[in-house]
């Protein structure tokens, strides 16, 4: 009888052990936060990317300040939507005033 108890023991102990194992305890963390800055520079980047395209051109329209404005917090907002919006239909629209 003692041995069976033994063996539970240890099976027990076993299932409720919850030290990670040592390949994720070496695992250096300046790494992760690394690849996050760099990740959310090129996020940003790209919004910054938009707003400022959408800026020009709107400038280049004649619309008002403040629409302007608007038009520009919505690019860095919405840049996913945006660049392919300016490729497809501003972009044309442009060409084709000249």
């Amino acid at each position: 009888m003692n041995g069976v108890t033994d063996y539970f023991g240890r099976v027990g102990a076993a299932l409720t052990n919850t030290r990670q194992p040592e390949s994720f305890q070496n695992e250096p963390q300046g790494l992760s936060l690394l690849a996050v800055l760099i990740y959310l520079f090129i996020v940003i980047s790209f919004s910054v990317g938009a707003a400022v395209l959408s800026y020009r051109y709107n400038v280049a329209a004649g619309t008002g300040g403040f629409l302007t404005g608007v038009y520009v917090v919505l690019a860095f907002l919405f840049s996913y939507f945006y660049y392919p919006f300016y490729a497809l239909v501003l972009s044309k629209s442009r060409n084709s005033r000249r």
